[in-house]
């Protein structure tokens, strides 16, 4: 997926690029940027992004609750939803098996 790049701080990288006579033709970053999107996805509540108000995973929910297989085998069900519905069809994540928080995820 092509887009806009954002930095670590989720700043945006800009690289100006000017003409001949020192006009700005072109300043944001825009490359692949599908594993952005899907941390977007995951750090993000739901409600963050307005246009979509029922999409984000937030991550930070699941901190607290018991490592037991029940809730590990539900973070990676709603997981892969949230990337699914996020446009990433075949999004596939695997957790570690003693913390959940610690995964991977592939699209």
């Amino acid at each position: 997926m092509q887009g806009i790049r954002i930095d670590e701080n989720g700043d945006l990288i800009i690289r100006t690029h000017r003409n001949e006579v020192g006009e700005i033709q072109s300043g944001l970053l825009v490359d692949e940027n599908s594993y952005q999107c899907a941390a977007l996805v995951v750090l993000s509540q739901k409600g963050e992004f307005k246009e979509y108000p029922s999409l984000g995973f937030g991550v930070e929910n699941w901190k607290h609750k018991p490592q037991t297989d029940s809730v590990r085998l539900a973070f990676e069900s709603e997981l892969s939803i949230e990337l699914k519905a996020a446009g990433f069809p075949s999004a596939r994540v695997r957790t570690n098996k003693k913390n959940m928080l610690e995964f991977d995820v592939e699209l």
